[in-house]
């Protein structure tokens, strides 16, 4: 099914704020004047309406929203991230809906970059420590994913654990944060029956080759995981330290849930959710699509937010941008003969084809949550652009193209958000995402 709510307060403020609602001209953060862009708020509204029992209705709604693939039209947004509210990330402070803004928003912790890296992580951070006791090894060196954890929760009462992914700055400390304020909102309202330590949080620290280079991975002798650029986010392998069997990271986050599904660990864990916004989501989706088999799959769960583009799972593309060969290439794609990394290309050593992989993430629950005015590109290679031309579009595509390909997987879900952009944390905490990341089953 789809599902499609309102985001709350924020939404309706933020469209009265750039004269939206009203259809006047306003003036954005910056000073700018805009007209009025895509659906009005009522239209939005009226999608969530549809969209409970007409899901592919809903979609194609979307779909025929004004200007939506057109970059150049006057209601496209030009502000980087497609954002409405003064915030470019919209991440930074309370969301309206908590108590009117007043519940206490704890601000994210601090990091130190120097150039492209981070030269300074922080080692812990309120309600979070970073641990170390993740083997990912398939050889004989050594190599460590960290992660960080909620503190001061009891193994054996937690009942799910959300895995937090980041975004292209591989700032896990800060999508940690964003998740944990509003479980801790969720936790002091009572909502869903979620009582405080039934879910604990976690967070893979992504570093890549920059983060090494600034200083920022424990030292020359560290074995933390290290990874080559964004290349974590489609499952490719450590660069450092130096071993004859690099990993994937998505090799990691297979160890990193089997730990949680580890009985002996943790005896009353249900459920995991695999979380993430943006670039993050972009990483989700992946790996829901490539994950290996395993029998405790029917555990775990996946949360889309407003990913930059998509592994797609056919041939076809809603847009006609020449890619010279390269648009079925992966990440982008399935087709055979791309350079795949190891762990994608294991599964095709074991004989599986891509209809097995495709059939597998069918079964799998997914729930993508879409903003309705996200109009961010995101993803800027020609590959992406083939999806369509920003994160909305893309993810409507996409969606249809699920529809198209054999019927819309029951297993998998929509939660439109009106009133929203590429904004990490009203995103994640808009009543369907609380629902789905806490409580759903």
């Amino acid at each position: 099914m789809i599902m499609v709510k309102r985001a709350g307060l924020l939404a309706l403020c933020s469209l009265l704020l750039a004269g939206v609602v009203s259809g006047a001209p306003a003036l954005d953060a910056e000073g700018q004047n805009i007209q009025r862009r895509q659906y009005y708020y009522d239209e939005q509204e009226s999608i969530a309406d549809q969209s409970a029992n007409d899901p592919i209705g809903a979609t194609n709604k979307v779909l025929k929203m004004p200007h939506l693939g057109d970059t150049d039209a006057a209601t496209f947004h030009k502000k980087k991230y497609g954002a409405l509210v003064s915030s470019e990330y919209g991440d930074d402070s309370q969301v309206p809906w908590f108590d009117n803004g007043d519940f206490p928003f704890i601000q994210t912790a601090n990091a130190a970059a120097s150039g492209d890296g981070w030269s300074w992580l922080p080692g812990e951070f309120e309600g979070f420590e970073m641990k170390h006791d993740l083997d990912i090894s398939t050889g004989s060196t050594k190599i460590t994913q960290p992660y960080y954890a909620m503190t001061g929760v009891n193994n054996n009462q937690v009942k799910r654990v959300l895995i937090s992914l980041p975004g292209l700055h591989r700032d896990s400390w800060k999508y940690a944060n964003l998740f944990y304020n509003a479980l801790r909102y969720v936790q002091d309202k009572n909502k869903y029956g979620v009582e405080e330590g039934d879910v604990l949080i976690v967070a893979p620290v992504v570093l890549n080759l920059d983060d090494q280079a600034a200083g920022g991975t424990n030292g020359d002798d560290s074995d933390w995981a290290v990874y080559r650029k964004s290349n974590w986010e489609f499952g490719g392998n450590t660069q450092s330290p130096k071993a004859d069997h690099s990993v994937s990271f998505y090799t990691a986050l297979d160890k990193l849930i089997e730990k949680f599904l580890d009985k002996d660990q943790y005896p009353n864990v249900e459920k995991v959710v695999v979380a993430g916004h943006s670039l993050g989501g972009q990483a989700v989706q992946r790996y829901a699509l490539l994950k290996h088999e395993k029998s405790y799959d029917d555990q775990v769960m996946y949360w889309v937010g407003n990913p930059g583009a998509y592994t797609w799972i056919t041939s076809d593309r809603p847009t006609d941008a020449d890619c010279g060969g390269s648009t079925n290439q992966f990440p982008y794609g399935l087709e055979s003969g791309s350079t795949f990394p190891k762990y994608v290309q294991k599964m095709f050593d074991d004989g599986q084809n891509s209809g097995d992989i495709v059939n597998r993430f069918r079964s799998r629950k997914v729930r993508y949550a879409l903003g309705l005015l996200d109009n961010g590109a995101g993803d800027t290679h020609c590959e992406a652009y083939t999806q369509g031309a920003n994160h909305l579009q893309r993810g409507a595509n996409f969606v249809k193209s699920l529809d198209d390909d054999g019927g819309f997987p029951d297993t998998h879900s929509v939660s439109y958000v009106a009133g929203l952009s590429h904004q990490d944390y009203p995103m994640i905490a808009a009543e369907p995402s609380l629902q789905y990341l806490f409580s759903e089953s």
